[in-house]
């Protein structure tokens, strides 16, 4: 990924925030979007509403 491991290891260990390039990177390696590594921190999924969660177009 082109990170150290001190910076991996502090990522890990909370003493360092990383940074939007190590997640974009992690998520590369990963094979998933970035939305998709954070979890409930983005929405994955455009189709779905940011606020209530609902698929848009839905009935």
């Amino acid at each position: 990924m082109g990170v150290s491991v001190n910076c991996i290891e502090g990522i890990a260990n909370g003493r360092d925030n990383g940074s939007i390039t190590t997640a974009q990177r992690a998520a590369m390696a990963a094979g998933v979007s970035v939305e998709q590594l954070l979890g409930g921190l983005a929405v994955a999924d455009g189709d779905l509403c940011p606020t209530c969660g609902a698929r848009r177009g839905a009935p």
